[in-house]
């Protein structure tokens, strides 16, 4: 089930399924929102977005689909193929 992002959410803590922090939300544009990512925080968001992401790259875009919820003031990503159990 997707969790729909709001300009509200920019700044807050992101982190993956397993609560790993890896960044915060730095924009949303409609569905589309991007991580502000934290440096070492590469490998583990290539696992939670199930995509390749560029170690070049500061900012990372995700969709409204790979949020698996919003709790506590933190965006918790959902595992690529997970159905959010």
């Amino acid at each position: 089930m997707a969790t729909q992002l709001t300009e509200d959410d920019v700044g807050k803590p992101v982190e993956t399924a397993d609560g790993e922090r890896v960044g915060v939300v730095a924009s949303v544009e409609g569905p589309t929102a991007e991580i502000d990512r934290d440096s070492d925080a590469l490998e583990a968001l290539r696992g939670a977005l199930g995509q390749n992401v560029d170690a070049e790259d500061e900012t990372v875009s995700f969709g409204e689909d790979d949020v698996g919820g919003i709790a506590d003031g933190t965006v918790r990503l959902e595992r690529a193929g997970d159905d959010g159990g």
